[in-house]
């Protein structure tokens, strides 16, 4: 679908005294955005500097009535995390184009201008659905589906995939259409990203569980998904023992012509790709004829490619010896999929051994980083990669830049801070499950969790106090809390509450795994007893 902008402003002087109203228009005709444009700037000149004024305060103050509200020991990181917020609300709105690079921070000389859509995209929008701005996301639901008919032609106007038009996909830089066709020839110089709609979708995915929003991830997410799929199936390899590979791919940037087979990037994507549609078809019943095939297809996929020297690999043979590569494609196991069990001491031994044997070179690879730390439950080591990112990498002004001003990775440390509080992947919210030592007393209101949940919390002297959990949709919910279980109170409207205490290796003797039911509205406490 085509869509036009238009900038435009006007100047009124009177005496010593200017006035500018400036605007850019979006819309799907030419006329429409001229003309929706000059409506902009003539109904802002008819409007006193005062009514405008009170106007803008006054939806500001609505929006952070309605985002999640969270507090840090540290005044730096709470600055920064608030101007993320200022950040992104000022550069999206519901109806408007996706964030580019730069987002409302643009150079003229850029060297990115485009949208990118191999990082860039997924980490500028990663942090919004626990912080419950949804609605600043729906830009890029939109965008994807409005452009469906692109996304196949980015696989069927390649020479040979013609017939592929149950396929879709996503290149590495596209403009706002989202057309750029993926041709498998790149692959020859790494450049051959099949995963990447893959990983934009998931984001899609995960905001629809918190949000509860089951149209959305039944009506359209779900075929966008299986089209991203049908891609690898047209391109993996079936080996003699019937099992499956993928042929060379791509992991981002890696800085070699040719990964080879089998890299743990797109591995890791296509893995979590029909793991959702696994789920998304039971949950409601579609029985989909592709049902049995996406389950053959997870069953006999490769493991991730691993090295005993260097950790999780590039591909199956391509070692991760480059370890100051800023891009960390190659441990989407660990962070944001959350494949690995860090119960599993083999597990676990892997993945630390991939943690600390990379050594990204850029921002994002530290709060990346830091994430990953953070989901081992060990909080003071994400601290300490998340402070060298604020004080190496961030500019005074919370932005960034590398060759010129880019706006992901600022955000990306939002989503950072979240896992900080609460994670809510697996079976369970984890409350202060990241959190470093040092922060004794935090806390945080309106997170957005899987289950439609939205969740205060309350840490006095190193211990969670109190948890609150509300319930838009009534789904049974799992808390992990740090309260022991003779320590533990469950209520609603101050009535005791029917739970479970479910057996947890994560927590050990360290704390509680609880189980209730919720019903829509609902408000279920979990506290200390004092």
């Amino acid at each position: 679908m085509a869509k036009y902008y238009a900038v435009a402003w006007k100047e009124n002087k009177k005496g010593n005294s200017r006035r500018i109203i400036a605007t850019v228009s979006f819309e799907d005709t030419e006329e429409k955005t001229i003309a929706a444009a000059a409506d902009v700037v003539n109904k802002g000149l008819s409007e006193s500097a005062k009514v405008l004024g009170k106007s803008h305060k006054q939806w500001w103050h609505d929006f952070y009535q309605d985002v999640a509200f969270l507090t840090f020991p540290d005044p730096a990181i709470e600055r920064y995390y608030w101007m993320q917020y200022y950040k992104f609300a000022s550069t999206a709105r519901p109806g408007k184009p996706i964030l580019d690079l730069q987002g409302v921070w643009p150079t003229w000389d850029t060297p990115w201008p485009a949208v990118w859509m191999n990082l860039n995209i997924q980490l500028t929008y990663s942090f919004l659905t626990k912080a419950n701005m949804g609605e600043f996301a729906q830009p890029l639901w939109d965008s994807l589906w409005e452009n469906y008919d692109n996304l196949v032609r980015n696989v069927t106007d390649i020479p040979g995939q013609e017939g592929w038009d149950d396929s879709a996909c996503l290149g590495r830089t596209c403009s706002y259409d989202l057309y750029n066709p993926l041709d498998p020839s790149l692959a020859d110089s790494n450049n051959y990203e099949a995963g990447n709609l893959c990983w934009t979708l998931y984001y899609w995915y995960w905001q629809c569980l918190a949000y509860g929003d089951d149209e959305a991830m039944r009506d359209r997410l779900f075929p966008l998904l299986k089209s991203a799929v049908n891609l690898f199936f047209h391109i993996r390899q079936t080996n003699p023992d019937g099992t499956y590979s993928l042929p060379p791919t791509a992991s981002p940037e890696y800085p070699v012509s040719n990964v080879g087979p089998n890299s743990n990037y797109d591995l890791a994507n296509l893995r979590q790709a029909l793991c959702e549609l696994i789920e998304i078809d039971e949950r409601f019943g579609i029985n989909d004829p592709k049902l049995p095939e996406w389950k053959d297809f997870l069953s006999k996929m490769p493991d991730f490619q691993y090295s005993e020297e260097t950790g999780y690999k590039v591909s199956e043979t391509t070692e991760f010896i480059m370890n100051d590569h800023r891009h960390y494609s190659h441990l989407f196991m660990i962070y944001p999929y959350h494949m690995l069990d860090w119960n599993d001491p083999q597990m676990r031994a892997k993945a630390n051994l991939s943690i600390d044997h990379w050594q990204g070179d850029q921002g994002y690879s530290r709060t990346g980083k830091a994430a990953m730390l953070s989901s081992e439950g060990l909080g003071d080591r994400a601290l300490e990669e998340f402070n060298v990112f604020m004080n190496n990498f961030l500019q005074a002004n919370t932005l960034y830049a590398e060759s010129g001003p880019v706006i992901e990775t600022p955000l990306a440390g939002a989503s950072t801070l979240h896992e900080f509080y609460m994670q809510d992947w697996g079976d369970r919210l984890r409350i202060f499950h990241g959190c470093p030592t040092g922060w004794k007393d935090v806390n945080f209101k309106r997170m957005r969790a899987a289950g439609a949940f939205l969740v205060d919390a309350v840490r006095k002297e190193g211990k969670t106090e109190s948890v609150e959990i509300y319930s838009e949709k009534g789904n049974t919910c799992r808390v992990q809390t740090d309260i022991l279980p003779d320590e533990l109170v469950v209520t609603s409207k101050g009535k005791q509450v029917n739970y479970k205490l479910l057996p947890s290796q994560e927590m050990g003797e360290n704390g509680s795994l609880v189980e209730f039911s919720t019903t829509p509205g609902s408000i279920t406490v979990i506290a200390r007893k004092r």
